[in-house]
């Protein structure tokens, strides 16, 4: 495991993780890579940590990897691992800090510094998403099994899958689905449900027209300015900007947009919680859930998630000197690759108007996904 050079600190602190996600995860690599004798645990409800980014590969191998058993993690980062699920209430956070100890499933456990990376929803889903599937579907179930017709469904519908949302995971899931339609000789056709005018609406428009041109290639129909507003075996009701409703056949239909579980949490440069103006030194949010005040506005991207959680590893090992001199969070993100299949992608770097498409963007994309692997086995090529 790469060893980055180890900070001053003036004694081995316990540190307590929430969220094995991206931000966590990075969070926890980056404290041992610098602290060989920090006591570090983390707690996440699952067993598993799960590639996010990575999660429409499922259609393109028949074991993709996108899940890492926190045994692994454990085992090579030498942390302890403790299943549970967490909700902590933002207004006991001051009464948490203070005490430096949370009881978790029954155990009561000390920490120096507290960690809060649950990400602001739960990308697989939630139960009530109106009959459809899920990514939480895929995580837990075949996908492939999945997506066999049901036996009740009338031809005409069982012919359409339908992806409700047309973000980077709507669009990337949608390629994969056709791609993966063509390789098994099934006839179905994919339809995208879009909120907006065209796919990825936060990117530059023409990513979005570079998106909706291949769809047209692919065979992919796109439903713009339409929201889900509920649905029923073989068919969904969708209402148009304008206020009108229609009915849309699908046999199957995949809702991928995420329902925000928590609202973003306030934290100061440092990455320290703030509530009520005042900074709590001995607690730090991670991820997608801290929004930062500063200069810089927060992106929710992974790419955002390894920094924000790198940086908090360096400030919690800088807050044991004497003076600390903790790193503010200046981070933009320098790029976004959106694959479109296995044989295409578009997306920025550098600039949001600096458009890459194609072969060369798809191979960025792979390079991005091979830096999140190596951080995965303690080699950090990321440059914070």
């Amino acid at each position: 495991m790469k060893q980055n050079r180890a900070l001053n600190t003036k004694k081995n602190p316990k540190i307590l993780i929430i969220g094995g996600g991206i931000a966590g995860l990075t969070t926890l690599i980056s404290l041992r890579q610098r602290s060989a004798n920090a006591e570090i645990t983390l707690v996440d409800h699952r067993d598993f940590h799960l590639k996010i980014p990575r999660l429409h590969e499922v259609l393109r191998h028949p074991s993709p990897p996108i899940k890492v058993p926190f045994k692994d993690i454990e085992d090579r980062f030498k942390c302890r691992f403790v299943r549970a699920e967490i909700s902590l209430a933002r207004d006991a956070i001051g009464d948490i800090a203070s005490s430096q100890r949370l009881i978790i499933s029954g155990e009561s456990i000390d920490f120096d510094y507290l960690v809060l990376a649950t990400g602001l929803s739960d990308p697989t889903g939630n139960p009530e998403d109106l009959g459809c599937l899920t990514l939480r579907d895929f995580v837990e179930s075949d996908l492939k099994t999945l997506l066999i017709p049901k036996a009740k469904t009338q031809k005409a519908e069982a012919d359409i899958v339908s992806i409700v949302g047309a973000g980077p995971t709507g669009v990337q899931f949608a390629f994969e689905l056709v791609d993966y339609f063509e390789r098994i000789g099934d006839a179905r056709s994919v339809h995208v449900i879009d909120a907006g005018e065209r796919p990825l609406a936060n990117f530059h428009s023409r990513v979005g027209q570079y998106v909706l041109d291949r769809m047209a290639q692919r065979g992919i129909k796109h439903h713009p300015c339409q929201r889900l507003v509920s649905s029923k075996p073989g068919q969904l009701i969708l209402e148009h900007r304008d206020g009108s409703q229609h009915h849309q056949r699908s046999g199957i239909t995949l809702r991928l947009t995420n329902t925000l579980s928590y609202a973003p949490f306030p934290v100061n440069l440092f990455g320290q919680a703030l509530i009520n103006k005042r900074s709590f030194t001995r607690v730090y949010i991670a991820g997608d859930l801290a929004q930062f005040k500063g200069p810089i506005p927060t992106a929710v991207s992974a790419q955002s998630a390894v920094r924000k959680g790198k940086l908090i590893a360096i400030n919690i090992l800088k807050s044991q000197n004497w003076f600390p001199a903790l790193r503010p969070y200046l981070h933009q993100d320098r790029g976004y690759i959106v694959s479109l299949g296995g044989q295409d992608a578009v997306g920025w770097i550098g600039s949001r108007g600096h458009i890459v498409k194609g072969s060369f963007a798809l191979r960025l994309r792979e390079v991005v996904d091979k830096q999140y692997d190596l951080l995965l086995e303690g080699i950090d090529t990321f440059i914070i």
